[in-house]
């Protein structure tokens, strides 16, 4: 899956500040294996601290209080309605295949067939020399 380059480099950063704590812990305490997500301790967190944790950092945002699963969902439709294909939103969200994703979000794609529509009528007025 192709990340855009901040969220590369969002990860590398914390990559290199999970290999200092791996480190000064040492390798036989750190139980988390390459997890994105871990403890200062090297396991796995907790669920509910996870959940803490995003509430703290979506009320700094600014961002109403949802879930990972309301994120993510959020993050699909923001895509779809952006005009990104659904072949590649479900690729994003890892779904084997596309009908899940049309399925999931197909209301989203019928909404934007009227904008589809009105652009290539606005297209062919335009090629007519109609305003």
């Amino acid at each position: 899956m192709l990340l855009t380059s901040e969220t590369l480099r969002v990860l590398k950063v914390h990559r290199d500040r999970q290999r200092i704590e791996r480190q000064s812990l040492g390798e036989d305490a750190w139980s988390a294996g390459d997890a994105i997500v871990t403890t200062t301790a090297g396991t796995i967190p907790n669920p509910t601290t996870v959940k803490t944790r995003l509430r703290q950092l979506l009320a700094v945002a600014a961002v109403p209080d949802v879930t990972t699963y309301e994120l993510r969902h959020m993050a699909a439709t923001r895509m779809l309605r952006a005009g990104v294909s659904p072949a590649l939103v479900a690729q994003k969200l890892g779904h084997r295949d596309i009908s899940t994703t049309t399925g999931t979000y197909g209301h989203l794609i019928a909404e934007d067939q009227g904008a589809a529509n009105l652009a290539i009528e606005q297209a062919i007025q335009r090629a007519r020399g109609v305003s």
